[in-house]
């Protein structure tokens, strides 16, 4: 299975969900997903816009069809069973990698945010 991860999770983070996503997965590498980012306090929040011309830097990962670590992510973004209303919504996306499109899943926005700042470089880092 292939998410598209673009701030708390990237390789980089300290966090530990992603320590977590380092031991479980396989960071495949670079990634673009078309849309806007947003800076929502310590994180980031990336609205997925199929006709942006701008783009959202992330990386892709590969982790195996465990439905108890997917269930796990989706809590940690606040989208898992009972938590209707969050900023956060799983969805398949088409990213851009060096080798062409692929589809992953990623955390995106529900609606576009309102008050938040803009990060124009679509890099949370």
């Amino acid at each position: 299975m292939r998410l598209f991860v673009y701030g708390t999770l990237a390789f980089d983070s300290h966090h530990p969900m992603a320590r977590r996503l380092r031991r479980r997965g396989r960071c495949l590498g670079p990634a673009r997903m078309p849309g806007r980012l947003y800076r929502a306090g310590w994180y980031p929040l990336a609205v997925h816009d199929p006709d942006a011309e701008t783009r959202v830097t992330g990386e892709l990962w590969e982790i195996p069809e465990d439905p108890r670590l997917l269930a796990e992510l989706d809590r940690y973004e606040g989208c898992g069973p009972g938590q209707k209303g969050g900023e956060f919504a799983r969805r398949q996306v088409q990213v851009e990698t060096r080798l062409g499109p692929v589809s992953a899943w990623a955390w995106v926005a529900r609606r576009e945010p309102r008050g938040l700042p803009r990060i124009r470089s679509g890099r949370f880092r």
